[in-house]
């Protein structure tokens, strides 16, 4: 479904609405950004977790690393390692960092029994660490909608996925 969740909608939201909100990635980063404006606003009750942040982070780094460094994507985070000092170029994905804080979500927390019920998941489902850890904070917090743009969720059962389509 488009991300055109009903006011009041209690939402998780994945690394990916955030990423395409500061990196333009047609068609998805109008939608995403749309989507965003209802959350800072407050029509959307919206959840993330330090995972889906530091994720969404690390993507706008490696996209503003590559565009400013003229780098291709494949092996960008081996060149950054190698090459630390060159971060300190960077400044997008800083301010990005701050904006979201600014939009004020309640960042749930991870804690062992999460990480726990993550591996559970993702043998259970064929997910990944990540995304296992999504699904599993979702559980306890009884969260059933979902603003992601990942296929990996979109048969589980007992979630609404909404997309920036």
């Amino acid at each position: 479904m488009p991300l055109d969740l009903p006011d009041g909608a209690d939402c998780f939201i994945d690394a990916n609405i955030f990423y395409y909100h500061f990196v333009e990635t047609p068609p998805f980063s109008q939608a995403s950004t749309t989507f965003l404006n209802r959350v800072a606003a407050g029509s959307i009750t919206r959840y993330s977790s330090v995972h889906v942040l530091a994720e969404a982070i690390h993507k706008i780094m490696l996209a503003e690393a590559a565009a400013k460094f003229g780098l291709n994507r494949a092996g960008l985070v081996n060149w950054l390692q190698r090459h630390g000092s060159r971060i300190t170029e960077l400044r997008e994905f800083r301010r990005a960092a701050g904006e979201l804080l600014e939009i004020g979500m309640n960042i749930v927390a991870i804690d062992g029994t999460d990480i726990q019920r993550a591996a559970d998941l993702s043998v259970e489902m064929g997910l990944l660490t990540n995304d296992a850890t999504t699904l599993a904070l979702m559980q306890r917090h009884l969260l059933s909608h979902l603003a992601t743009n990942d296929s990996d969720f979109d048969s589980l059962p007992n979630l609404t996925i909404w997309k920036p389509r």
